[in-house]
Formats: structure tokens, C-alpha cells, sequence
């Protein structure tokens, strides 16, 4: 039975010795990984974007045996960098060591003992854009049909929340005012002659790009 102890304790002991003996050795490797830019918590209204076909990163990491497997096993990396807030436009990120390791760190906890010795390219770029609103005048001034009394529209404006990008691409004409006519002419012109009508016309965003949002969707 003390020999069976003793054989035993000396099992642990030896796991135990390997153990941290092993999580001593350091190891270096370089493996492949990508970057996804996004905004600041503190900036909600920034949106970023790769530029054009991002590069092949090589990152060149150290640190314990143990969590080099865990790397190994995981595969090909996408990490997520924070790029701070700047006007819209092109930017460039820089590839800083401590901002991708906490980027390692954040994606797992085995991964925060990892030291990063070198990223290769140190910079990528990006378009960064910012959502904004603007209060745009409802006009009925290019309508077809006759009247006896102008139609009279709900509401004088409407909001559109759009890109910053997109409003330097829209025309001086498209951002100053929201033209309904042709609108109003082709939901009334099945309506009947001579009686008075509501109706409901339907505000189309995309006159303001593709991700644009009006408010309200409708007016009467």
C-alpha cells in the first residue's frame, strides 16, 4: 500500500513537472490572418470598410507550447481592429502590436499570453463614412394632371438619414428638396373626376442611394 502511495504521488509530481515545464518553452510561429475594421463604441453613426482587395497578412507571434496549439487549432484568424473616428473618406490603419494582441486577447482568453513580434503589412486601408440626417422640403411642382385645387400634402418635410458619402454624390437639386409628382400623378390618375380624395403616396429612399432611410415612409 506505501509503495502504491508512493507511486502515486510521484505520477502527480511528474505530471505536475511537466506541465510547467511545458507551459515554459516558448515557441514562435507565423501564421495567416485577416483584419475586420470597426468602428468605436463611442461613435455609432461610423461606418468602415476594407479598401479595395485587403492584403495576405502574416503575423509573427510567441508564447507558451500549450497556447501555440491552441492558435494551431483554431485555423485561419479574423481579428477585429478598432479604427478611430475620422472624417469620411479614405483612411489608413496602422497595424499596431499592442492594439492587434488585444484584439488576440479579446477573441480568447488562451490567446492573451501570446506575444506579437511582427505584422506584416503594418498598415491596410480603409473608407470610413458617417450616417447623417438631414430635413429635406416635400414638393408637388412638376404635376401632370389637372386641378381644381392643388393637392395639399400632409407634411412640409421629411427626414432622410443617409451617408455622408452619398450626400456629396447627390446633386445640389436631389438634396435640396424631395419632388412627389410624378408620384401623386400616378396614384390619383385612376382616381374619379371631380370628387375629393386622400391618398396615401409612398416615399421611395432610394432616390438617396441604396442604405438611405426616410421618415416618414409615407405622406398623405
Amino acid at each position: 500500500m506505501e509503495q502504491l502511495k508512493l507511486l502515486s504521488t510521484s505520477s502527480v509530481l511528474a505530471v505536475l513537472i511537466w506541465w510547467g515545464a511545458d507551459s515554459l518553452v516558448n515557441e514562435s510561429a507565423t501564421v495567416r490572418v485577416s483584419f475586420e475594421p470597426v468602428a468605436p463604441a463611442a461613435s455609432p453613426d461610423m461606418r468602415v470598410a476594407v479598401e479595395g482587395v485587403p492584403p495576405a497578412f502574416r503575423l509573427e507571434v510567441a508564447g507558451p507550447r500549450r497556447v501555440m496549439e491552441e492558435l494551431r487549432s483554431r485555423g485561419p484568424l479574423k481579428l477585429r481592429i478598432t479604427v478611430p473616428d475620422q472624417p469620411t473618406g479614405p483612411a489608413v490603419v496602422a497595424l499596431e502590436r499592442n492594439a492587434v494582441r488585444q484584439s488576440l486577447a479579446d477573441q480568447s482568453a488562451d490567446l492573451r499570453n501570446l506575444a506579437v513580434v511582427s505584422v506584416q503589412p503594418e498598415a491596410f486601408n480603409v473608407r470610413v463614412d458617417h450616417l447623417t440626417t438631414r430635413e429635406i422640403p416635400l414638393v408637388a411642382k412638376k404635376l401632370t394632371l389637372a386641378f381644381e385645387a392643388e393637392p395639399q400634402l400632409g407634411r412640409s418635410t421629411l427626414s432622410v438619414r443617409l451617408r455622408e458619402s452619398q450626400v456629396q454624390a447627390l446633386s445640389v437639386e436631389q438634396i435640396s428638396q424631395f419632388d412627389i409628382s410624378s408620384d401623386i400623378d400616378r396614384d390619383l390618375k385612376d382616381q374619379p373626376v371631380g370628387k375629393p380624395v386622400t391618398v396615401t403616396v409612398a416615399l421611395d429612399p432610394r432616390r438617396f442611394g441604396p442604405d438611405a432611410e426616410v421618415s416618414p415612409t409615407a405622406v398623405e
